[in-house]
C-alpha cells in the first residue's frame, strides 16, 4: 500500500515539472490557522507555492507548509509539509477564479511521530486578480497524514490568505479566459490628417 502512494506521489511531481513549459506560472506566499483533531490544539501555519497555470483551466503546484501545535495528552507535533496539487479553475470570466483540487505528498515530523509520513488531502478557494501580474488567494484545505502512530489523528483543516506574483503566459492572467485579445487595432497614419484613424497594415 506504501509503495504505491509513492508511486502516485511521483507521478504528480513528473507531471508539475511538465508543466513548467510553456504555462503561465505564480509564486505567492500565505499564512492561516489550522484546525487540528482532538489531539492537539489549533496553530498559526505558513507556507508558499509555486503554481502553474494552463489557458484550459488546469492548475499545477507545489507548496511547502509548516506548523507546530500543542497537545495536552502527547507531545508537541511540528510538521513540514510538501505536497504537490492539480486544481481545476472554474472558466468564469470574472476577475475572481474559483478553484477546487486535490493533494499528495510527505509530512516531515518530529521525532515523537514516524517521519516521513505520506499525507493527501482536498483543498478548494478563489484567485482574486488585483492587476496584471498581483493574486490574492483564500485557500482551504483538509489534510490527513498518515503517521502511523496509534490513536492519534493528524488531519488539520486549514484557512489561509495569500498574495502570489503572476509571470509569462496569456498577459500573466490566471485560469481560462486570460488571453489578451488580437482582434482589430487602429492606429494613427503620420501626415496632415492625423485625427483620421486608418486599420493597421494599409499604407
Amino acid at each position: 500500500m506504501k509503495k504505491y502512494k509513492y508511486y502516485l506521489l511521483a507521478f504528480l511531481l513528473l507531471v508539475l515539472t511538465n508543466a513548467s513549459f510553456g504555462s503561465t506560472f505564480m509564486v505567492g506566499a500565505n499564512v492561516g490557522q489550522s484546525m487540528m483533531s482532538d489531539d492537539f490544539e489549533n496553530s498559526l501555519s505558513f507556507g508558499g507555492k509555486i503554481a502553474f497555470a494552463a489557458k484550459e483551466g488546469f492548475v499545477l503546484e507545489g507548496s511547502a507548509s509548516y506548523f507546530n501545535a500543542e497537545s495536552d495528552t502527547l507531545p508537541e507535533i511540528k510538521a513540514a509539509i510538501g505536497l504537490a496539487s492539480l486544481s481545476y479553475m472554474l472558466p468564469l470570466r470574472s476577475q475572481v477564479k474559483p478553484y477546487v483540487g486535490g493533494s499528495a505528498g510527505l509530512s516531515f515530523l518530529n521525532s515523537y511521530y514516524d517521519s516521513p509520513a505520506f499525507t493527501y488531502g482536498a483543498k478548494g478557494g478563489f484567485i482574486l486578480n488585483v492587476s496584471k501580474d498581483t493574486k490574492v488567494y483564500i485557500e482551504a484545505s483538509k489534510l490527513w497524514v498518515d503517521s502511523s502512530v496509534s490513536n492519534v489523528a493528524i488531519e488539520p483543516l486549514s484557512i489561509s490568505f495569500g498574495l502570489g506574483i503572476a509571470f509569462g503566459g496569456y498577459n500573466a492572467k490566471i485560469g481560462p479566459g486570460g488571453r489578451p485579445n488580437k482582434g482589430f487595432n487602429n492606429r494613427r497614419r503620420p501626415g496632415n490628417n492625423r485625427k483620421k484613424l486608418r486599420p493597421r497594415g494599409r499604407r
